[in-house]
């Protein structure tokens, strides 16, 4: 995790507002990335489609050919605003590639209320460029699409959410189609409980091993 992610320096209130599922275009594993977010190599890698949401349309490219987004169709994507005011997600921002710079912050508004969803939670320093990150953002009803741009209601983006995490539904066809790479470092009793997960919730996933196993010496 960075914990000097660039900051946006023209919106920085709308920061908290911004939830985040982070993956990486790599084909190839990453040892790195086994390391950092592999729990001592031991987890696993999941492939799935780029549109992989329950209800899910697209992605589409925006007209102004800034970011791509996917529309939401299900009323089952909500977020709480208050205790008694829920309200719809209606889209998700991306699949977004992550920039990697030299700058401790960038500014994201290109009018005084048109946003560029490139540079909206999708900026990091140039040490993780290692990861090949895209993103996929969802920005609760502060940000939204009209005269052909993406626009920002600044009033709202102030409000507080309750909802500290937001969980949107699978397609369960794309759990199916999921490719599952077992870590270098799992042992065999942690294959089997990956095996009889699959067996249970998507049986017709692909498991395999990783490239590197018996390539690395392990301290287990």
């Amino acid at each position: 995790m960075d914990l000097d992610e660039i900051q946006i320096k023209d919106l920085p209130e709308a920061k908290q507002f911004v939830f985040i599922s982070c993956w990486a275009t790599g084909k190839t594993e990453s040892i790195p990335l086994w390391f950092f977010y592999g729990s001592g190599m031991k987890g696993v890698r999941l492939k799935l489609p780029r549109n992989m949401f329950a209800h899910g349309d697209g992605p589409h490219r925006s007209k102004d050919d800034m970011t791509d987004f996917i529309i939401l169709k299900s009323l089952n994507n909500t977020f709480q605003r208050s205790k008694n005011e829920d309200e719809l997600i209606p889209y998700i921002y991306g699949p977004s590639k992550v920039e990697y710079t030299d700058k401790n912050s960038v500014d994201c508004l290109l009018s005084d209320s048109q946003v560029d969803l490139k540079k909206f939670g999708t900026v990091k320093s140039k040490g993780w460029n290692f990861e090949k990150e895209i993103r996929f953002l969802i920005i609760p009803n502060h940000i939204f699409w009209d005269n052909d741009a993406f626009q920002i209601d600044k009033k709202r983006s102030k409000e507080p959410l309750l909802d500290k995490f937001i969980d949107i539904q699978l397609n369960p066809d794309c759990l199916n189609s999921m490719e599952v790479t077992l870590g270098p470092g799992v042992a065999e009793a942690e294959s089997i409980i990956v095996q009889s997960l699959l067996k249970s919730e998507a049986p017709d996933a692909s498991l395999r091993e990783s490239t590197f196993n018996g390539k690395i010496q392990l301290n287990r």
